[in-house]
């Protein structure tokens, strides 16, 4: 069993240790928005991905065990946002902002059934089935894809037929490397076939490339560790700037933690509203640096007992 240091340590031939390689693909996991961690279907997977981006220690079974969850969700996010590209359809919203089916309004989703368009979406066999590998359904990335059919007014028919015959042309390009694991799957289990092999450490250096650039800064506050990026160092900056210490990892921040938080809606606004007019928010990143700042400043502050004006001057100050 290895120990902590030769998973924290740089293997050779490779920029980053074991541990970062997972840790990068867990922050972007994390990034995508795929729900709460109390989710039936997420419990185990986040509960290890939110170990590994911690100090606290784990074994390279462990490690081996996580990166292969979080490598076969990934690939499936990356691959609804691919086939859209291929198919030229506008998806519905940016994927991390996407939560759930429910967000998009019934009446989208009673087309969905009433036209039968999900159940020829679901046939057309796009998706790896990570069900097979062992794993929990991971609907995230289907859902995006039906609805954003959907929402470009794609109904069951010639042109539907055409857009999956385009998506179904970049299938095999997209799953090279996920076919490449789960072949080295079989394989393992061939020639153990009483042992667990999702833990196996060959699978490791397959599904994180430790030959990337692990891309963040670590920075730990008061005894917890952050990871700092061109993407989230503006948020983490903010806090500083008002002393707000960071409660949420910023790429695990998402639709269900915003919720819990904007109960006063009229706080929400008003300090949404503030950020707003100081710095626009065009993109999904810089919604989400927005609401991840007004979460903090108004649950750390309750009242607030510094005015918006204190969150205001700061932000200037950063201009």
């Amino acid at each position: 069993m290895a120990s902590t240091m030769d998973i924290e340590s740089l293997a050779d031939d490779c920029i980053i240790s074991p541990r970062d390689a997972v840790r990068r693909e867990a922050l972007k996991y994390f990034s995508s928005n795929p729900g709460q961690d109390s989710l039936a279907n997420n419990i185990g997977l986040h509960h290890q991905a939110r170990r590994v981006l911690s100090t606290e220690p784990m074994t390279v079974e462990e490690l081996s065990s996580v990166s292969l969850g979080l490598f076969c969700r990934n690939t499936l996010n990356d691959m609804t946002q691919a086939y859209l590209e291929a198919m030229k359809v506008k998806p519905i919203c940016e994927f991390s902002e996407y939560h759930n089916s429910l967000a998009i309004g019934k009446e989208l989703l009673d087309l969905g059934v009433k036209t039968g368009l999900t159940h020829v979406v679901h046939k057309a066999d796009l998706f790896v089935c990570i069900r097979r590998e062992g794993f929990r359904p991971y609907n995230k990335p289907l859902d995006f894809l039906d609805y954003s059919i959907l929402a470009a007014g794609i109904l069951p028919g010639d042109d539907l037929d055409k857009k999956l015959a385009m998506a179904k042309s970049i299938k095999n390009e997209e799953t090279v490397l996920y076919n490449r694991v789960s072949a080295a799957r079989s394989r393992l289990r061939d020639s153990c076939p009483a042992a667990y092999v999702c833990d196996h450490p060959n699978l490791l250096s397959l599904c994180c490339d430790m030959s990337r650039e692990f891309e963040y800064e670590k920075r730990e506050i008061c005894g917890k560790l952050y990871y700092y990026s061109d993407a989230n160092k503006r948020a983490y900056d903010i806090l500083e700037a008002i002393g707000v210490q960071p409660f949420y990892l910023f790429e695990a921040f998402g639709s269900y933690e915003w919720s819990l938080h904007n109960r006063a809606k009229d706080l929400s606004d008003r300090g949404l509203s503030l950020l707003e007019g100081i710095c626009p928010s065009v993109t999904a990143l810089d919604r989400k640096v927005q609401r991840y700042v007004v979460c903090h400043f108004l649950f750390l502050n309750a009242g607030p007992v510094k005015g918006f004006s204190f969150l205001k001057e700061a932000v200037e100050r950063m201009q």
